[in-house]
């Protein structure tokens, strides 16, 4: 529960920090807009640059750049920045599960890892192969869910907000299940 916690922490803190970001940037484009006379549209279409070093300086690094539009896009509720942690989220949970703790939960119940099967990280397994192995778009399997049934074959996997309080709900509901189950 703790580990599930911590992503879903991570998960809520990125997608405030997304939205303060495009609220700040809105902000200073509105005062830059003003103090040099010039107009929003105009200064989404200026570089936003991430670097290392003064950008002024030519032995500095850039590491990312993009327009400011882009920028704002990306951090938009539904926009790539929210797509990406919540496919982090399905990813990483899964991961957690598959590789350490289904293992140790089976172990202290006195079954082998192949025998534990909750059908939450079922789903997450599909979920984990169309995002990761498919750039997640539906693979047929989607379609064998059997608690998230939001996606068909061929459709994008794009969570909502609401989705992912979904999947953390039936997580943890699943987990208190089988601890409750077989004390553990």
């Amino acid at each position: 529960m703790e580990k599930i916690d911590e992503i879903y922490g991570l998960y809520l803190d990125s997608t405030q920090a997304f939205y303060l970001h495009k609220t700040k940037l809105e902000t200073d484009q509105i005062k830059s807009s003003e103090k040099l006379n010039v107009s929003i549209s105009y200064l989404d279409t200026c570089k936003y640059i991430f670097g290392i070093g003064d950008p002024n300086n030519p032995s500095s690094i850039i590491l990312h750049e993009c327009s400011q539009l882009d920028l704002k896009k990306r951090n938009d509720k539904g926009g790539m920045n929210y797509k990406i942690a919540a496919h982090l989220l399905v990813t990483s949970i899964f991961h957690y599960w598959e590789d350490y703790y289904r293992n140790l939960m089976a172990s202290s119940i006195g079954i082998s890892k192949s025998e534990l099967k909750l059908d939450i990280f079922g789903d997450l397994r599909y979920f984990r192969q169309s995002i990761i192995h498919h750039r997640a778009i539906s693979l047929p399997e989607m379609e064998k869910c059997k608690i998230l049934k939001w996606f068909k074959e061929g459709d994008e996997i794009i969570l909502t907000e609401e989705q992912i309080q979904q999947v953390i709900y039936n997580v943890k509901t699943e987990l208190n299940n089988i601890t409750e189950k077989y004390n553990c």
